[in-house]
């Protein structure tokens, strides 16, 4: 039954995104942009259930525990969360602060979910408070880059199958539990969905071009949103306007390593894949991967993308598809509100990046955050540990509203089918994402410098190939313990 909402003034805000650029870097190898820290990713604030989670599923309470006034803590780099301090704005934020009040009664604990520092210092943090022996934190979160290499050191402890049964009602991602197995056991989790990058797209562009300004929404709508119809619309949207050989629009202005790991999972392609029992296997040697970058090292000579200006920097990008120089960006979906303003002068969409002639359905790699308990906690304590995480997150009756997440997207895009289409076509099927396995790899993998980097300068994909394939079998030989 629900509570009466009592309505206060103060705001309690969630800070929910995806991983800057640096995430997409994969290690230090890779480092082309500054240490700056990359939103916080939950997967828990804005992600739609999954159609059997939330309202449906009774959680059966089989075990009744006396805690022992334990204190349990979710250590993060972005805020805090305390039944002492947080003033709920909605019914919903309401109802879950009451209901966490009665589970600690009931149980004899207390929880928190605490900001340990910044991005950078809790990167640092966590290896040297584990190794310490600290058990002031029971659950960290982490980006998957820090995860892999922690976890080649048995920072964490091992988790049972039993704990991410759907019982629960929890939205667990399966993706990041799989992704974080060793020996065939998970060693970290995730919940939720986070909607994927995609294309953002210039529509005033797009009509001065002679195009419907919607078509990137009704090709994907129906289905038709691929390479060759992505390509239509950057060779319609290059036009040369004063008629001096050089474009002035352009169809395409993006970062061309996250462009290419875009393009390589678009087509059932990744730079690195894994098995059963958490050993990395080298996949840039498929058919797959050789035909989607050979696909995006071709865009340089359709001519159709823009090259970086003189003294405009790296990431000239940004500033080019904002100031209407291009007519469409490969980004992520925390572009959406950031870089990419609701409120430009021109009207904008954002879509799925577009499928590749190998693939089903639309993929995409996700950054969830990796949430882990250190291998200081005993067996009966990690047990402790879930038994308290499935009551602090379990779904609320009554107020699972797949759709509530909306509302917050809405403010953050231009277009509504954005939201209404290409975002809830993200956050209803969490099997079209899953881990970019080559952040996993412990110290990284450079699939800048070794790929991304050479793409749009006339490099042979096949010289690409052949020359980083001894490289990343000795990285990948070395991170799986074998030599």
């Amino acid at each position: 039954m629900k509570r009466n909402f009592v309505k206060v003034a103060a705001v309690a805000t969630l800070l929910v995104g995806a991983l800057a650029f640096t995430a997409c870097g994969g290690g230090a190898a890779d480092d082309t942009t500054p240490d700056t820290p990359p939103p916080a990713v939950t997967g828990n604030e804005t992600a739609a259930p999954t159609p059997d989670a939330g309202n449906d599923v009774e959680v059966v309470e089989a075990d009744a525990r006396d805690l022992g006034g334990q204190h349990f803590v979710i250590g993060n780099w972005w805020g805090y969360w305390h039944v002492d301090t947080f003033e709920p704005q909605t019914e919903e934020a309401e109802e879950r602060l009451f209901d966490r009040i009665d589970i600690m009664e009931r149980y004899n604990f207390t929880m928190e979910e605490r900001r340990m520092g910044g991005w950078g210092e809790v990167r640092d943090m966590i290896p040297l408070q584990i190794m310490a022996g600290s058990r002031d934190v029971h659950i960290w979160h982490m980006e998957g880059a820090w995860f892999g290499t922690m976890q080649q050191q048995n920072l964490f402890a091992p988790l049972r199958e039993e704990y991410f049964d759907p019982v629960t009602g929890i939205n667990w991602h399966r993706g990041t539990i799989d992704a974080s197995r060793r020996g065939g056991t998970p060693h970290a989790f995730a919940t939720g969905v986070v909607p994927g990058g995609g294309v953002y797209f210039n529509m005033r562009l797009l009509e001065e071009a002679g195009l419907d300004p919607e078509l990137p929404f009704d090709l994907q709508l129906a289905g038709d949103w691929t390479w060759d119809t992505f390509m239509d619309i950057a060779r319609a949207a290059t036009r040369d306007l004063d008629g001096d050989g050089v474009p002035d629009t352009w169809g395409i202005a993006t970062f061309g390593q996250d462009f290419l790991q875009r393009a390589l999972r678009s087509n059932d392609a990744r730079y690195v894949d894994m098995d059963a029992d958490g050993r990395f296997i080298n996949s840039t040697n498929t058919p797959e991967f050789l035909e989607a970058l050979t696909w995006a090292n071709n865009l340089g000579d359709e001519g159709v993308t823009m090259p970086e200006p003189e003294g405009m920097g790296w990431d000239f990008f940004v500033a080019a598809f904002n100031n209407g120089m291009a007519a469409m960006r490969a980004a992520g979906d925390y572009v959406a509100g950031a870089h990419v303003n609701p409120n430009l002068a021109d009207p904008w969409g954002f879509v799925a990046f577009p499928r590749g002639p190998r693939a089903d359905t639309h993929l995409m790699d996700g950054n969830m955050n990796f949430q882990a308990v250190p291998a200081n906690f005993s067996e009966e304590e990690v047990d402790d540990i879930f038994f308290v995480l499935h009551r602090w997150i379990r779904p609320l009756p009554g107020f699972d509203d797949p759709l509530g997440w909306q509302a917050g997207a809405f403010a953050s895009h231009y277009h509504p089918r954005s939201v209404t289409e290409t975002m809830t076509m993200f956050t209803r099927n969490p099997a079209l994402m899953s881990p970019a396995f080559v952040h996993l790899v412990p110290g990284g993998m450079p699939h800048g410098p070794e790929f991304g980097w050479r793409i749009w300068h006339g490099n042979d994909p096949a010289v690409i190939l052949e020359e980083a394939q001894p490289r990343w079998n000795e990285y990948l030989a070395r991170a799986n313990g074998d030599i």
